[in-house]
C-alpha cells in the first residue's frame, strides 16, 4: 500500500506544476515568482525535456473521434495562432540577444511564456 507501484504515489498535472512552482522560488528566491519559474524551466527543465511533445496529442486523436472532429473543423486556427507565437517567441529570444533559427517551426521557451501571460494564466 502507498508503494512504487501504487497509482496514488503518482503526482497529478497540478500538484507536479505546484512542486515546480515551490522548487523555483526556493532556488531563486531573490526572483519574483514568474521570473523565478522561468529561470528553473530554462536553467534546469527544458534542457532535459526531450520527448516528443505531439506524441500525446496524436494518441488522442487516435484514440477519440470527437477530439479528431474538432481538431479537424478548427486545425487552421490553432495552425495559425501556433504560428502566430512561433514568431512572437523568435522575436523574444532576439531581444534576449539568443541566437535564432527563422526556419525554426518550434515554440520556444519565451513564446511559451508570453501564451500563458497572453491567456492571463501566470501571477
Amino acid at each position: 500500500e502507498g508503494g512504487v507501484d501504487d497509482s496514488t504515489s503518482e503526482l497529478s498535472l497540478p500538484e507536479f506544476v505546484c512542486l515546480l512552482l515551490r522548487c523555483s522560488k526556493v532556488r531563486y528566491d531573490h526572483l519574483t515568482l514568474s521570473s523565478a519559474f522561468r529561470a528553473l524551466m530554462e536553467n534546469h527543465v527544458i534542457p532535459y525535456a526531450v520527448q516528443d511533445a505531439g506524441l500525446h496529442i496524436r494518441e488522442a486523436l487516435s484514440r477519440n473521434k470527437r477530439v479528431r472532429h474538432v481538431s479537424y473543423m478548427y486545425r487552421k486556427k490553432v495552425a495559425g495562432l501556433f504560428q502566430k507565437y512561433v514568431a512572437v517567441g523568435h522575436k523574444l529570444d532576439e531581444w534576449r540577444g539568443i541566437k535564432v533559427d527563422k526556419n525554426s517551426n518550434l515554440l520556444s521557451i519565451a513564446a511559451w511564456f508570453q501564451m500563458i501571460t497572453d491567456l492571463g494564466l501566470n501571477e
